[in-house]
C-alpha cells in the first residue's frame, strides 16, 4: 500500500504531461495524401500505417498516425498552419521505409495534398549502377582529406531492399582505405543505417527507383606517395577525381589526366574516365610535395571551360560539395558524427548555401532544390535522434575489398 501511495504523485504528473506522440497544439490545417504503387505489376496499398511528424523550425513537436483506406488514401487534421511549422509523412511498405517531401502551409492556406510513390521490393541489385563517382582530395602537410560522392541510379521499377547477410540487411556497400581515420557520414548516410564490415561499411537504406546521392569522407595521414586502388561493386558511368593542386603529381592507368580547373577553393587536377564494368578496378597514384606548397601546374582553365563538363554534368553533386573544406587537424582522428554533430554540420551547410545564394553564386532553382534536400535531411535527423541516443558510435573503416565502393592498397 505504501508503494502505491508513493507512486501516485508520479502517475498524476505523467498523466498531465503532453504525450510526445501528440501535437502540442491544434490548428485549422488538413493534409490528405495517397500512396501509389508504381511498380509495373502494382500492389495493394490499403491498410498501410502512416505517420505524420510535425516540426516547429527543426524541433520535433509530435506525430499523428493513420491508416490508408482501400484506395491508399489518408488524412490528418488539426494541423498548425503557421510558417514555422513543417510536416513529413513516413511509412513502411513491404519492408521498405519511405519519407515524403517536407511540406508546409503557405499563408492563407489550410489544406495540403501529396502523393507518395511506393514500390514492390527486390533483393537483386541488377538494376543498380553508379551514374557518377565523384571524389575530391584535399592536400595538407598532415595528409589527405578525401571526400567521396556516389550518385546511385536504380533503373528498375522496384525498391532495392538488399539481402540478409549474417543476420543483417545490406543494400549498398562501401569500403574505406586501410589506415584511413575520421570517417564522417554525409549525404544519404546516417549512423542508424550503417554497419561496420571488414572492408568498410554497408548501408541498409532502401534504394528506390531514380537517383540517390550518397557521400562520406575520411583522412589519410602521411606524406610523400599515395596509392588508392578502388573497385566499385556496381557498373559506373563516370568517374571524376579532383585533387587539390599543391605540387601534386597524379596519374592513373584507367583514368585520363584532364586539364586542371579553377574553382572557388583553388586549383584542382582532374582525372576522369567512364563506362566501368561491375567491380572493375581503377587506381590513382599521387606524389605529394612534402611542403604541400602552392600550385605549380600551369595552364589552368576557368571553371566554365569545357574541361569541367564531366563534373558539372552531375550538378547536384557539385552544388552539395561547393564550399571550403576544412584543413586536416593534428591529433587523434575525429569520430563518426553523432546526431548532434551531424545536425550542426547540416545547419552550417544551409547557412553557407544561403550566403552563396545571396552572393549570386547559385540560381534560385538550384538554391531551393538543394536547400529543400538539406532541410529534409535535417528534419529526418531530428526525428531519428530520439532513438539514437543509446547507440554506440560507428567507426566504418577497415580493409578495402572488391565488394565495396572505394578502397586502397
Amino acid at each position: 500500500m505504501k508503494r502505491l501511495v508513493l507512486l501516485a504523485p508520479l502517475m498524476i504528473l505523467l498523466s498531465v504531461l503532453p504525450s510526445p506522440l501528440a501535437f502540442a497544439q491544434a490548428g485549422p490545417g488538413q493534409m490528405t495524401g495517397r500512396l501509389l504503387n508504381k511498380s509495373r505489376e502494382g500492389g495493394n496499398v490499403a491498410g498501410i500505417p502512416v505517420k505524420l511528424n510535425s516540426y516547429s523550425k527543426t524541433t520535433l513537436q509530435g506525430s499523428l498516425d493513420d491508416k490508408t483506406d482501400g484506395e491508399g488514401k489518408f488524412t490528418f487534421s488539426g494541423l498548425v498552419t503557421e510558417k514555422t511549422y513543417s510536416y513529413q509523412v513516413t511509412l513502411t511498405y513491404q519492408g521498405a521505409d519511405y519519407y515524403s517531401d517536407v511540406v508546409w502551409f503557405e499563408e492563407g492556406q489550410s489544406s495540403k495534398s501529396l502523393e507518395i510513390a511506393v514500390y514492390n521490393p527486390t533483393g537483386s541489385d541488377e538494376t543498380i549502377k553508379v551514374a557518377a563517382s565523384h571524389t575530391i582530395i584535399y592536400v595538407s602537410k598532415e595528409g589527405l582529406l578525401v571526400k567521396e560522392f556516389y550518385l546511385f541510379r536504380n533503373e528498375g521499377d522496384k525498391a532495392f531492399v538488399g539481402k540478409e547477410i549474417g543476420g543483417k540487411k545490406e543494400t549498398l556497400r562501401f569500403s574505406v582505405p586501410p589506415g584511413a581515420t575520421g570517417l564522417q557520414l554525409g549525404q544519404g548516410l546516417s549512423e542508424g543505417r550503417i554497419a561496420k564490415t571488414d572492408y568498410g561499411f554497408v548501408s541498409n537504406a532502401t534504394v528506390v527507383p531514380g537517383d540517390t546521392l550518397v557521400g562520406y569522407s575520411y583522412t589519410l595521414r602521411g606524406s610523400g606517395d599515395y596509392r588508392l586502388a578502388r573497385s566499385i561493386a556496381y557498373p559506373v558511368d563516370n568517374v571524376n577525381v579532383l585533387i587539390e593542386d599543391k605540387g601534386v603529381v597524379a596519374s592513373s592507368p584507367q583514368l585520363g589526366l584532364q586539364d586542371p580547373i579553377v574553382m572557388k577553393e583553388g586549383r584542382f587536377l582532374l582525372l576522369a574516365g567512364k563506362d566501368f564494368a561491375r567491380a572493375a578496378a581503377h587506381e590513382i597514384s599521387l606524389r605529394v610535395n612534402p611542403e604541400a606548397g602552392q600550385s605549380s601546374t600551369p595552364g589552368a582553365l576557368p571553371v566554365a571551360a569545357a574541361g569541367v563538363a564531366a563534373i558539372l554534368s552531375v550538378g547536384a553533386i557539385y552544388l552539395l560539395v561547393r564550399r571550403k573544406e576544412p584543413r586536416l587537424a593534428a591529433g587523434p582522428a575525429a569520430p563518426v558524427e553523432t546526431p548532434a554533430s551531424e545536425r550542426e554540420r547540416l545547419l552550417e551547410e544551409v547557412a553557407r548555401l544561403d550566403d552563396e545564394f545571396e552572393a549570386g553564386a547559385l540560381s534560385e532553382e538550384d538554391y531551393r532544390r538543394v536547400r529543400a534536400q538539406k532541410k529534409a535531411e535535417l528534419l529526418r535527423l531530428t526525428g531519428r535522434s530520439l532513438s539514437l541516443e543509446s547507440l554506440n558510435q560507428v567507426q566504418g573503416q577497415g580493409q578495402g575489398g572488391p565488394d565495396g565502393v572505394g578502397g586502397s592498397d
